[in-house]
């Protein structure tokens, strides 16, 4: 049996390397994966409760890096994007934040009602403010700075709704 020959662009040949998306970029995103979990032991409070969730992008937006070309975010991975599940470590704003673009009840002096199963979340679209931090290996790697409700230009206006892969 022959193989089969797939013509594809120039283009779709990269290095294997994706410069990472510019900081300060807004793009809609899709929480992909979510675990819970503790801080690790040279965090500022190691053994506290947290959770950690990897957002998919789902808005398309191209750009050009001048090292590796043209770039396109769509479908790329976050990961690594820490949610505290504490109070009193310094970060809560993380928690609400995160929170409110997903939907969850959060108000003043009642706190935030988070489910027993994280999962529940997966598939829920918000608006993501990128940054950039610099793993052990050197490398600059994109993570999430800020988030709000899910909108088209980045305002966070939209109620979150929880959509299938098919619908993003």
């Amino acid at each position: 049996m022959a193989d089969r020959v797939i013509a594809v662009g120039d283009d779709s040949f990269g290095n294997g390397e994706f410069a990472p998306i510019p900081a300060g970029t807004k793009l809609r995103v899709s929480v992909f994966d979510i675990e819970e979990g503790v801080t690790g032991p040279n965090s500022k409070n190691p053994g506290s409760p947290q959770f950690v969730y990897t957002a998919k992008v789902t808005q398309d937006f191209s750009w050009v890096d001048p090292e590796k070309g043209k770039q396109n975010a769509k479908g790329r991975e976050i990961r690594y994007n820490n949610v505290p599940l504490a109070s009193g470590v310094g970060n809560e704003w993380v928690l609400t934040s995160f929170a409110q673009a997903v939907g969850w009840k959060a108000e003043k002096g009642k706190g935030i009602s988070v489910p027993e199963n994280l999962k529940e979340v997966l598939g829920t679209e918000f608006t993501a403010t990128i940054g950039h931090s610099t793993g052990n290996d050197g490398k600059v790697y994109n993570r999430i700075t800020r988030t709000a409700p899910a909108s088209k230009d980045g305002g966070g206006t939209e109620t979150p709704t929880v959509k299938s892969w098919d619908q993003l």
